[in-house]
């Protein structure tokens, strides 16, 4: 599970973030499990500084305008990639990177929640990607409303 690896990252004495957090770097193993892939940009949070960053569909509005990443970013990330799951579109299609960084960054805009998405992911989905990182739930939170929609099988996928 996607929320269950990153909080695994997140909890460790070095906090590992992984800053390309995108549907493009998740992989189903045999089991039909989710793997979270694609590591070529994570560090070390001590290691934090500005970087580039090429997915910026999945990239949260304070690292867009030029600030740094922190454990809310890829929090901003997974809001990203569970819309992407329950829409089955790619975020911001029809914009170019200019138009997607000033309408999230500056303009505060999201892609719409489809009306008849469960209330209960509608509103975490929302919680992950508010405008202001440190309203953002953690990953350990984030997998705790997950458990409690029942959005979880029993195996943890």
């Amino acid at each position: 599970h996607i929320a269950r690896g990153m909080n695994y990252l997140h909890s460790l004495e070095k906090v590992v973030l992984h800053r390309n957090l995108n549907s493009k770097n998740l992989l189903l193993d045999d089991g039909g499990k989710v793997k979270i892939s694609d590591f070529g940009w994570s560090c070390c949070k001590v290691d934090l500084g500005k970087t580039f960053h090429v997915s910026w569909e999945w990239v949260a509005p304070e690292v867009l305008g030029g600030g740094e990443f922190s454990e809310k970013g890829d929090v901003y990330s997974f809001a990203m990639v569970a819309w992407e799951v329950l829409t089955q579109s790619k975020p911001f299609e029809g914009m170019n990177p200019m138009q997607m960084g000033f309408a999230v960054g500056s303009q505060g805009y999201r892609p719409p929640v489809p009306a008849d998405a469960p209330k209960g992911l509608s509103e975490l989905i929302g919680a992950c990607w508010h405008d202001q990182p440190q309203q953002r739930p953690s990953f350990a939170s984030v997998l705790g409303k997950l458990q409690a929609l029942e959005l979880m099988g029993d195996d943890g996928r």
